[in-house]
């Protein structure tokens, strides 16, 4: 909505007024000093860079030509006057109506040279299939052409022309060290089919080093010897440098050596390591150790005993780290390139960053070209070719004291750097104004660019770590969170995190962020980027591209090891952090290990750990700012944080006469309102919109405060919002106007534990932690959360999930799914479970329960992946185990579902020849990707298919895609509004 433009701000409003054009201009000028067309103020603030405006004119049945006089001759000069690309008025004449080249921006397809956005339609499937490409050309420039999603045991998948999969490889008895790799693969989208390609531009069965267009584990291993590697890492702060920045991981040099900064007194130190006396300050065996952490095959040495050649086993698993992609401006980086990466002999640069378990975030550089499949033969398809090398990698503070248990090849394999990275990239319009074109610009105008990856460790550790990497080639690190750190006390005596709270009114206090901190659990949280305003200590509210960060998941046997004040174990987890994505100033901190609520007569609940992320969500369209945000407890609660100030309050204008009060929520992008008053020093806006109770009521004992949750309300994944078009139900009060609302799609399982190991078939009782019962079932839910809930009652009493609950429909009775002509689930229907006559059956959501538990082996389908909704319709998968050995491990498949219209909420349709229909849509096996939007149509998801007939010697799965469309035709947004123009 600001196009980047900081100076919007200070404006004090989200929002500006329309320009009042007064009058027409009179006289001559020349249309050159006209062009672009462009906005460069709004009333009297003025844009630090102008906004260019694209015109686009479609001319319906006109005869005649575009000769002066013409009937189509206006609407074509509209057109020309109106495109960007045009900076001086040309000979028209040299001009054409629009035309689209598919074989233009590396395949991509693209707006022909010299023709302008003037739609001749002739007929309607001329008309149809131009605006298509229309849209599709004037929003293509800021698309990055890249998408991140995890599989398993191939995790990531990235769309446009390319995929990156990272895959792992478990030693056959085990151990430490796992192998990996990540290779890239090329893609075709084929009639709305993606389809793997391998180096010979063919359609792929094997997904392997062989048929990729390039191996990243090859490159490592074969590109540098280990000693001659970027590696760098963070030691541990301390008062007299709370945040130490980067150093160089080395086994020599001063980097290792300084008396009380080098790694020397950090490598395989820590207090509570096992093996600690081994490992004296600058001795041999922590050498080996730094150098085995290098990559160096350390059972070869020279007279020096340094390793004189790569492991075998230098690049790590990638398990839960999916790749993050960005790429730059190809000349300003071009300079810097290795010399294998020059070798392609390319015009695009990227960089890839993915988290491995030997502890390191690599970054590695690719060169691209688009070419024939075979070099010079034109007949063969073209396309994507090139290679990788490793520029640089970063290993985390909390690896560095236990670094020698990767050495013994006895020990347990353990996750390290197994989060995904999150990019952040302030991507600048041009300096003549227009769109931004989603490449870092590092040099060139109108760059510098900002560009950061922010990572969490999974589960391999409590930490979290932003990177700046506007230049790819040299990362700095702008700040980090360390759980360890916490009470580190600058010089003079204070706590360091003092210096990180943005001073303004109502910022958290001090012992707020300290506990907030102190009690996080594991960093698996998925970084969420949002847009917000907060009014600093100046009273004027600037614009801030802020992190939200869950407290991340935990359980009781980590949490037993974190006691409070009594001795007790600490609830950890249960948190909100926001942070300046930048600077790392710290604008937000919410603590809700002390949050009770009512669970509809079982008592009080607490939340539990906050294990996926915050999610925050652009309420007011348009706005390009987050007004509030989503989040799930791992025990079933949906929460809102924002602003829960109403418009209960009426006024007496002038004519007497009150003004109508609503009860509706009054949402702010100013994060100082995100209070449940509105005013900065309130309490948090925090809003538990809906709980499931499904199931047993399952007590933890030993903690000072009662800790109780549902056996049914396990939740591992992120909520996916979606806001409401047109919602057909009813506001409270016949004199009211239909409230906005907002859907959640939320989806039961625990991904922490997919074959339900260690449940027990009864809960138990007494003074000590007892283990939970096994669920019966899990479901995927919507929750439609309105912005009239005060009135509903649902704010005191939130939305209850579960079989009995008389809140939400269950839309699967049964295993039994409703289907169209049932009168229910029928918008504007006299029964309609959103918006029936009689109020008092109105529903605030569905649930559908997933199949029963499987007898035998007895396990539990479960959503472990993340739902998704795309124009209007919800997709979704469940992973339904098939057998569990807590020695050889398990097995089990996916099934994607489709649910068309969320409005109209059929599981499972009867119907055939239908545009969509609802019901399941795809089972590969074991756990599929993520999904990836497939523009507004639908999704695209990846996993591992059974091959037919495969021959002697051959892998008997291959990765396969699958694309999913719903009730939307439209692959890009429609224009909606059009002008005459005379």
């Amino acid at each position: 909505a600001h196009l980047g433009d900081t100076s919007l701000g200070v404006t004090g409003t989200d929002y500006l007024p329309a320009i009042d054009p007064g009058s027409s201009p009179t006289g001559s000028v020349s249309p050159s000093s006209l062009l672009p067309l462009s906005l460069y103020k709004r009333n009297a603030t003025l844009f630090t860079k102008p906004h260019l405006v694209t015109t686009m004119t479609v001319g319906v049945s006109l005869g005649g030509t575009l000769a002066a006089g013409g009937p189509k001759r206006s609407l074509f000069i509209a057109a020309a006057v109106g495109d960007p690309t045009l900076t001086t008025w040309a000979d028209t004449s040299t001009l054409s109506p629009f035309k689209w080249d598919p074989s233009a921006n590396s395949g991509n397809g693209g707006r022909v040279s010299g023709s302008i956005y003037y739609f001749d339609a002739t007929n309607p499937d001329k008309l149809s299939t131009s605006l298509d490409y229309a849209i599709l050309s004037a929003i293509g420039a800021s698309n990055i052409n890249t998408a991140s999603s995890p599989t398993t045991p191939y995790i990531g998948a990235a769309l446009g022309g390319e995929m990156f999969i990272g895959k792992f490889q478990p030693p056959i008895n085990g151990g430490a060290v796992w192998t990996g790799d990540l290779l890239m693969f090329g893609t075709r989208l084929v009639n709305d089919n993606l389809q793997i390609l391998n180096k010979s531009g063919t359609v792929t069965t094997a997904v392997d080093s062989s048929t990729a267009q390039w191996s990243a584990g090859a490159a490592l291993a074969s590109n540098r010897l280990w000693k001659d590697r970027h590696l760098y890492t963070r030691i541990p702060g301390t008062a007299a440098t709370p945040e130490p920045g980067l150093t160089t991981f080395s086994d020599t040099g001063t980097a290792f050596t300084a008396p009380t900064t080098g790694l020397q007194n950090f490598i395989s130190r820590a207090a509570d390591s096992p093996s600690l006396a081994s490992y004296a300050v600058g001795s041999t065996a922590q050498k080996l150790v730094t150098q085995w952490a290098m990559g160096g095959d350390t059972t070869l040495l020279d007279a020096s005993s340094r390793a004189t050649a790569n492991r075998a086993n230098i690049m790590g698993d990638i398990i839960n780290s999916s790749p993050a992609v960005l790429e730059y401006n190809f000349g300003d980086v071009s300079s810097g390139l290795t010399s294998s990466l020059s070798a392609v002999g390319g015009n695009r640069f990227r960089l890839i960053l993915v988290g491995t378990n030997q502890g390191w975030l690599h970054a590695f550089g690719e060169v691209t070209k688009q070419e024939n499949a075979v070099a010079g033969d034109t007949s063969t398809p073209k396309i994507v070719k090139g290679n990788v090398d490793e520029l640089w990698a970063f290993m985390p503070t909390d690896f560095l004291g236990y670094l020698d248990q990767l050495t013994v090849s006895s020990n347990p394999h353990r996750f390290m750097v197994d989060g995904a990275p999150a990019i952040y990239h302030l991507d600048l319009p041009p300096a003549s104004g227009g769109a931004a074109n989603g490449v870092v610009e590092v040099t060139s105008s109108p760059g510098p660019e900002r560009a950061m990856v922010i990572i969490g460790l999974g589960k391999g550790g409590r930490s979290y770590y932003a990177l700046d990497i506007h230049n790819p080639y040299t990362p700095a690190l702008r700040w980090s969170i360390v759980p360890d750190e916490v009470d580190v006390k600058d010089a003079s005596g204070n706590p360091a995190l003092q210096a990180r709270i943005l001073a303004r009114t109502g910022a958290p206090t001090i012992a707020t962020v300290q506990k907030v901190i102190r009690n996080m659990g594991f960093s698996t949280c998925t970084p969420g980027i949002g847009r917000i305003t907060l009014t600093d200590s100046t009273g004027l509210p600037v614009v801030r591209d802020a992190v939200f960060l869950g407290g991340g998941f935990s359980l009781p046997e980590v949490e037993a090891n974190f006691h409070d004040a009594s001795g007790n174990p600490t609830p950890m987890g249960r948190s909100i952090l926001v942070l300046d994505a930048y600077s790392g100033l710290i604008l937000g901190a919410v603590d809700l290990s002390d949050k009770t609520t009512s669970n509809g007569g079982s008592g009080t609940l607490r939340p539990g750990p906050i294990a996926r992320g915050v999610v925050p969500f652009e309420f007011i369209l348009n706005s390009g700012m987050a007004q509030r945000a989503y989040f799930l407890d791992y025990w079933g609660g949906l929460w809102s944080w924002g602003c829960q100030k109403t418009d209960t309050a009426s006024t007496l204008p002038a004519s007497g006469s009150p003004n109508p009060t609503y009860q509706y929520r009054m949402d702010s992008s100013d994060l100082s309102a995100w209070t449940l008053d509105g005013a900065a020093t309130s309490d948090p806006g925090i809003r538990l919109v809906a709980k499931d109770i499904s199931g047993s009521l399952i007590t933890q004992y030993g903690y000072t405060d009662s800790q109780k949750y549902y056996s049914e309300a396990l939740y591992s994944t992120l909520p996916a919002p979606f806001r409401i078009g047109s919602f057909p139900g009813h506001p409270k009060s016949s004199t009211s106007p239909i409230p906005a609302v907002v859907g959640i799609a939320i989806e039961s399982g625990d991904r922490n534990n997919p074959l339900d190991y260690n449940y027990t078939t009864a809960a138990t009782t007494g003074t000590t932690a007892n283990p939970a019962t096994k669920p019966s079932h899990h479901r995927i839910s919507v929750i439609f959360d309105r912005q009239d809930s005060l009135a509903w009652g649902t704010v005191v009493n939130p939305i209850l999930i579960s079989p009995t609950s008389t809140a939400v429909l269950d839309a699967y009775p049964g295993h039994v799914s409703y289907q169209a002509n049932n009168a229910l689930i029928t918008p504007y229907s006299s029964t309609y479970f959103l918006g029936p006559n009689n109020p008092a059956d109105t529903k605030f959501g569905f649930f559908a329960n997933f199949p029963d538990i499987l007898t035998p082996p007895g396990l539990i389908p479960k959503g472990i992946n993340n739902p998704a909704v795309v124009s209007g319709s919800l997709y979704y998968s469940v992973f339904v185990p098939t057998a569990a050995d807590p020695c050889t491990g398990g097995s089990g498949k996916t099934q994607t579902s489709i649910m068309c219209d969320l409005l109209n909420p059929i599981v499972a349709d009867n119907r055939t020849n239908q545009n969509c229909t609802s019901g399941v849509v795809w089972e590969p096996i074991g756990v599929a990707s993520e999904f990836s939007a497939l523009g507004t149509r639908g999704v695209i998801q990846v996993g591992t298919t059974a091959v037919n007939n495969p021959g002697a010697g051959a892998s008997a799965t291959t990765l396969a895609t699958k694309t999913t469309t719903g009730k939307s035709t439209d692959r890009y947004p429609k224009a909606r509004v059009w002008r005459t123009v005379h």
